[in-house]
């Protein structure tokens, strides 16, 4: 399920260790768990990265300058994608970032904004789907609420929570 994107930057092929200049940490036996994974990461090539790690360091905010490209690239091509929870996860970890990241990175905020506005449009699509196929056996239309799942209802209120969130001039709101 998880899958690595193709990117073509040489910086891709660091560790965050190595773009931040700081050695690896060494971990007490006793540390695991979300800790250690972080920590492993740190040390892992970017370019390596699966998208359930990029959910979990951008969900920590943990080399984010440096993981969005990176992320933002593989919800392009999947804004659905599902990183190791459910679809979407990498979605939702994205569009939690505090506020002042894409108030500082604006190009990257706009690419967001696009994921959120096409996930939105899988979704309508999946749902127009979903209400022919339902009208066509029984007879009876479902409402918004029913043609999705709950994963994919919850992916689209983060949606339109993370498109109002901003004024039109990319301005936070929230």
């Amino acid at each position: 399920m998880c899958w690595r994107a193709v990117t073509t930057s040489a910086l891709m092929a660091k560790t965050l260790n190595q773009i931040e200049g700081r050695g690896p940490q060494p971990m007490p036996p006793e540390v695991k768990g979300l800790i250690a994974n972080a920590e492993r990461l740190m040390g892992t090539p970017i370019d390596q990265f699966s998208v359930g790690d990029l959910r979990l360091m951008i969900g920590q905010n943990m080399g984010t300058e440096h993981l969005m490209p990176r992320a933002l690239g593989v919800l392009e091509l999947n804004p659905l994608v599902c990183g190791t929870f459910f679809p979407g996860d990498l979605l939702k970890a994205t569009f939690r970032l505090p506020a002042v990241y894409w108030t500082q990175h604006p190009a990257h905020h706009e690419r967001a904004l696009a994921i959120a506005r096409q996930a939105l449009d899988i979704l309508e699509a999946r749902c127009a789907r979903s209400k022919a196929r339902f009208y066509k056996r029984y007879g009876t239309h479902l409402n918004e609420e029913e043609c999705l799942d709950i994963d994919e209802r919850d992916v689209k209120q983060w949606c339109l929570d993370f498109l109002a969130s901003y004024d039109g001039s990319g301005v936070a709101t929230r």
